[in-house]
């Protein structure tokens, strides 16, 4: 297993959680955390090609629509999570702006196409 990282390098807001992948395809993936049965933290990412190269979209919810359960996730990440969701928020911020300094030539060199992606640090 990996080391263990969190962002901005901040112990204290490393998520040690397991999540469902109930969706990875071509398009993207689905992260869902459960408790109780319930979906609690949900996570959609999704890539698709546009006129400027790529676009790429991540939607995070959290939150459940169980009464007894949406009132005590919505407390518990009022108390415990705000902080850790901003940083894990910069945190993705800051990896996806890393993305067109290496994809291209990454994807590139899976296909057998190998060339320098626009901009990256030689």
């Amino acid at each position: 297993m990996p080391p263990a990282s969190a962002p901005q390098a901040d112990p204290k807001h490393l998520v040690d959680v397991v999540f469902d992948v109930p969706k990875l395809d071509e398009t993207g993936f689905r992260l869902e955390m459960r408790r109780l049965g319930t979906v609690v933290v949900a996570m959609d990412e999704a890539d698709a090609a546009a006129p400027e190269g790529m676009r790429y979209d991540v939607t995070m919810t959290v939150g459940a629509t169980a009464p007894v359960l949406g009132a005590l996730v919505r407390n518990v990440r009022r108390l415990v999570f705000d902080r850790s969701l901003d940083a894990w928020h910069r945190h993705n911020v800051e990896e996806v702006g890393h993305l067109p300094h290496f994809l291209t030539e990454l994807y590139a060199a899976y296909a057998g196409t190998a060339r320098p992606a626009a901009g990256a640090r030689r």
